[in-house]
């Protein structure tokens, strides 16, 4: 994995104007509430979206190597909300964002997964329905491996079983269990900074809420 600062954005608010440009306040990890603020009770009894900007500065700039980098959400909520992921720009506020399309996400395997071809994965999103699209890059990953392929299609089974389909000659090298991550990525081609979107749902009468225990991680190739 690859080594990122993650800073907030210069407004930070639920006001059309919140995002913009880079701030120096630092997004730290393992914090109650490092990009949204806490959720309140009355949050969960009207149920709510809200976004958030970050920028990331890796460590190193691996377009020297020519490579890119796909950053992805690797790990569901442990709760009832859920999170989804887009580039954004270095300027973009929540007014651009709402209107976003293609946003990204992270489920878990409803079927096992093996060794060999694979002409689709059977996927339970984290937010209803929503994260993953035709054309997007997807890691599968466990606590020791991780495989990417590219969608071709997408078909909504139901808001909780998605099942992506894959070009003829598709293949992963590793084995995979019901429950490990299946994430979309967001691919970005120039890794000195880069400018990332979060968006939290939290469900209306949501039973439980993890304070946006949310993991964001990147790969280079």
């Amino acid at each position: 994995m690859i080594d990122i600062t993650y800073y907030k954005s210069a407004a930070r608010s639920d006001g059309l104007d919140n995002g913009g440009g880079k701030s120096g306040f630092r997004v730290y990890d393992n914090m109650s509430g490092n990009v949204f603020p806490l959720v309140t009770a009355i949050d969960v009894l009207i149920g709510l979206t809200r976004y958030r900007k970050i920028f990331g500065v890796p460590a190193f700039d691996y377009t020297i190597l020519d490579k890119g980098m796909k950053i992805f959400l690797s790990k569901i909520s442990p709760a009832e909300d859920g999170c989804l992921i887009r580039a954004g720009t270095d300027t973009d506020v929540q007014d651009d964002a709402e209107d976003y399309t293609g946003w990204k996400g992270v489920g878990t395997l409803l079927y096992p997964a093996q060794f060999g071809l694979t002409s689709w994965l059977l996927v339970k999103p984290d937010v209803d329905g929503l994260g993953f699209n035709a054309g997007d890059t997807v890691i599968i990953s466990n606590d020791d491996t991780w495989d990417y392929l590219t969608v071709a299609s997408v078909e909504t089974i139901s808001d909780q079983e998605l099942k992506l389909w894959f070009s003829d000659g598709s293949a992963i090298y590793n084995a995979y269990q019901i429950g490990d991550s299946v994430s979309a990525c967001v691919s970005v081609a120039t890794v000195t900074q880069f400018a990332l979107w979060m968006k939290s749902i939290i469900p209306q009468d949501m039973m439980g809420y993890s304070d946006n225990y949310y993991k964001l991680r990147a790969l280079a190739w």
